[in-house]
């Protein structure tokens, strides 16, 4: 009987080792052999996808190159600070009216935060470096100009048009050109010339409702900075819990170029420079 449906199974006796008296293969360990030696059933196909394919083209398609290049060779690591925006938003509320009358331009939170960046990199430049593949191997650029790029939503996709010599301009100088980059971003009228020569990167989303990202550095770049918004919270101040306007920074730096340290030191003085931004104007 035992063999007999050995056959029928497919199970070769030799190989088993039964478990009834003396070693006597049962019936049992016959069928759970053949159960064992089952192969498993198919995977369910994949579903096919609902939608049709969009090929990637323009701005898009140079946006996820870059992105992904970025992303996938530069071995990013993340710093966050949250930063209390009172005075900041005072010092914005101020000046609108001069810096209106100066430049033409509107002062947003975006062109104090160009300034901030500007002088924090003319403070500490070995934050001002960009990565190089020379013929003797990987090497560290020290860039002689503080150029910030600003990150532009588009719908097409991303551009960062460049306010050159940041550290050298007022805020008004700041506010006219930083309009005026964003204006021809948006009517598709950039020259090479407003994209090229960035040594750092600012993203601020904080107009989208953002409260903190983490960006993708700009290669070749060393770091880039990410801005969320400008909200009431909760702080402590002098042991008490008070309501101010705060937002979050989150620098997003590239380990080959600078340390955990570096970077802290560069956040820090960005931070106290969105804090008290009347030093800007010293």
């Amino acid at each position: 009987m035992a063999r007999r449906l050995a056959r029928e199974l497919g199970v070769d006796l030799s190989t088993l080792q039964g478990t009834g008296e003396g070693g006597r293969i049962r019936r049992e360990d016959i069928e759970r052999a053949a159960a064992s030696a089952r192969p498993a059933p198919a995977a369910a196909p994949a579903p096919a996808p609902t939608g049709a394919a969009e090929p990637l083209t323009g701005v898009r398609r140079i946006v996820a190159e870059r992105m992904t290049h970025n992303f996938t060779t530069t071995p990013h690591f993340y710093l966050t600070a949250e930063v209390d925006a009172t005075a900041l938003t005072r010092m914005r509320e101020g000046l609108l009216a001069k810096v209106e009358a100066a430049s033409g331009a509107r002062l947003t939170i975006t062109d104090i935060l160009i300034k901030v960046c500007a002088q924090a990199l003319s403070e500490q430049p070995e934050v001002n470096v960009a990565f190089a593949e020379s013929g003797g191997g990987p090497a560290i650029v020290r860039q002689s100009e503080v150029n910030v790029g600003v990150a532009v939503a588009l719908e097409q996709g991303l551009v960062v048009p460049v306010v050159h010599h940041a550290d050298r301009l007022t805020l008004a100088e700041i506010a006219r050109r930083r309009s005026d980059l964003v204006e021809r971003a948006r009517s598709g009228k950039l020259g090479l010339q407003d994209l090229e020569g960035g040594t750092f990167t600012l993203s601020n989303l904080g107009m989208f409702g953002v409260d903190q990202f983490q960006a993708i550095i700009n290669s070749p770049q060393s770091a880039i900075l990410a801005v969320g918004r400008v909200r009431e919270r909760p702080v402590a101040v002098d042991g008490a819990v008070v309501v101010r306007p705060t937002l979050f920074l989150t620098l997003s730096v590239d380990h080959r170029l600078l340390d955990g340290a570096q970077g802290a030191r560069f956040l820090e003085r960005v931070a106290q420079l969105i804090a008290e931004p009347y030093l800007l104007l010293g």
